[in-house]
């Protein structure tokens, strides 16, 4: 009886299920790759500049360090008014973006 090695293995299978799996992972990872292989020290600081601010107004809201304007950090449920839908103009029905 003569030896017979393996079959190569692949690193990703054709199995439909795999393929599924793996796109998946890929979707779920997409936020994560790009932030630490394609973001700049400035755009990650920016980030969690960003990220800071959120978590102070979700915290407390009146806080001092969130009243700059320029933060257009606005609570919804207080100003629901401002986010109703509204109809197009006859103006802007009239644009072709194409």
């Amino acid at each position: 009886m003569e030896y017979e090695p393996p079959a190569p293995m692949t690193l990703v299978s054709s199995t439909p299920f795999d393929i599924f799996f793996f796109l998946v992972i890929l979707f779920f990872l997409n936020d994560i790759l790009i932030y630490y292989f394609f973001l700049s020290a400035e755009q990650k600081a920016l980030i969690a500049e960003e990220d800071d601010a959120r978590n102070l107004f979700a915290d407390s809201p009146n806080s001092s360090k969130i009243s700059d304007p320029h933060l257009l950090l606005l609570n919804v449920y207080e100003n629901a008014d401002s986010f109703k839908y509204e109809d197009e103009s006859s103006e802007e029905v009239s644009y072709n973006f194409t």
